[in-house]
């Protein structure tokens, strides 16, 4: 076991340059030689040191995560350039910040680290999300945050090209968003039932509507869901949600519905499946590819749910930190690991702790020149 760890931390060293090395064949060579053995034997290293990462030829066998600590935090900090960081459950819950997310951030950005913030939360606009950003004290600017609404409005405007207008279950954020992308919209606010089942038969459509969005709306009604199923009653009607998450992080052991709650309400009315522009989909990792540098071969998923945040690095073929401080639970992971189950095995990230600010306090060792061991677990950080 301890060999296997230690060609495991070499693999991980060299796992850039591998990463590089098998984009260049599979770019390269022709199909006919594909093949040959330095082709296998760099994938079957890209697959090897992975751990539960993401391949175009499946999933991981050996997944399984890493904790991290003093020891090997400066190889992980040495493999990544750009971190993707989920909000809610990780850098704060509400208007409380994660202890030390702040320092951490700052930290990084120091070492040159590009952070970006991807948010499935559809009730901010990029604007709001800085603002809120600010007043929590962290550094971050607009163009930084790739939130749902964003999303949502960008899909809407450059992929599906809409010149009419979208009907919209949201609130003020995808509200923002769309009049900041120029998009006519009906929806918003609140929408009672009215009238019985001979009146909901023939409730009034307007025919300039061209798209379905449903993000959270916090005055979600039955009448709504028929509007909107029953625009999405044509088959040619586009449906976008903007995420799937089934509930919110709270400390308080009270449950928040998420927007995944309302988008399956529409679904099921419909019997259409959405387009999704959040997490786990690929479309968040695309959207700051296109507009951002990304290698994503140098890059790092930083998130608290294993179903979003995890699953999307699989997805895109990128390496995740997991930290237990919102959603999921280290145990969940331990079970998925367990498994045996190649879909389990997605939601097992690269690596693991317990919150972004033990990351914190890790790198304060690693630059340290009388380092101490630092032992991590799921209750927070000791020093020996």
């Amino acid at each position: 076991m301890v060999v296997l760890q230690q060609t495991l931390r070499v693999f991980r060293r060299i796992e850039p340059q591998i990463t590089k090395l098998v984009q260049g064949f599979n770019r390269d060579v022709p199909q006919n030689i594909v093949n040959r053995p330095v082709v296998n034997l760099a994938r079957n290293c890209r697959n090897f040191c992975d751990f539960g990462g993401s391949t175009s030829e499946g999933v991981i066998n050996m997944a399984q995560y890493s904790e991290l600590n003093s020891e090997n935090v400066k190889d992980f900090l040495d493999s990544f350039d750009t971190v993707l960081f989920d909000c809610d459950g990780v850098l704060w819950h509400g208007m409380e910040a994660e202890s030390g997310a702040q320092d951490t951030i700052k930290k990084l950005r120091k070492l040159g680290k590009t952070p970006f913030f991807v948010t499935n939360n559809s009730t901010k606009s990029r604007k709001q999300y800085a603002e809120k950003f600010t007043k929590l004290g962290f550094e971050a600017s607009k163009d930084e945050v790739f939130g749902t609404a964003y999303m949502a409005a960008l899909y809407v405007k450059e992929h599906l090209n809409i010149q009419g207008k979208v009907y919209l279950m949201g609130g003020a954020g995808l509200e923002e968003e769309f009049q900041l992308h120029g998009l006519s919209y009906i929806g918003p606010g609140p929408d009672p039932l009215e009238g019985d089942i001979a009146d909901w038969a023939n409730i009034p459509l307007d025919p300039e509507v061209q798209a379905v969005v449903v993000g959270f709306d916090g005055h979600v009604s039955y009448m709504k869901m028929m509007r909107a199923a029953s625009y999405l009653n044509n088959p040619n009607m586009p449906f976008i949600g903007t995420n799937t998450d089934g509930r919110l992080p709270t400390k308080t052991g009270r449950v928040i519905p998420g927007t995944g709650c309302i988008v399956n309400s529409v679904k099921t009315a419909a019997g259409r499946e959405p387009v999704i522009v959040g997490k786990p989909s690929k479309q968040l990792v695309e959207c700051i590819s296109k507009r951002h540098k990304l290698d994503r071969s140098r890059t790092i998923m930083v998130g608290d749910r294993l179903d979003t945040d995890i699953l999307m690095g699989h997805n895109c073929g990128i390496r995740t930190l997991f930290v237990s401080s919102g959603i999921s639970s280290l145990e969940e992971v331990k079970q998925h690991q367990a498994s045996g189950s190649p879909e389990r095995l997605k939601f097992v990230p690269t690596y693991y702790l317990p919150s972004v600010g033990v990351l914190g306090k890790l790198m304060d060792m690693a630059e340290s020149p009388k380092k101490r061991r630092i032992e991590t677990n799921t209750s927070g950080t000791q020093e020996s």
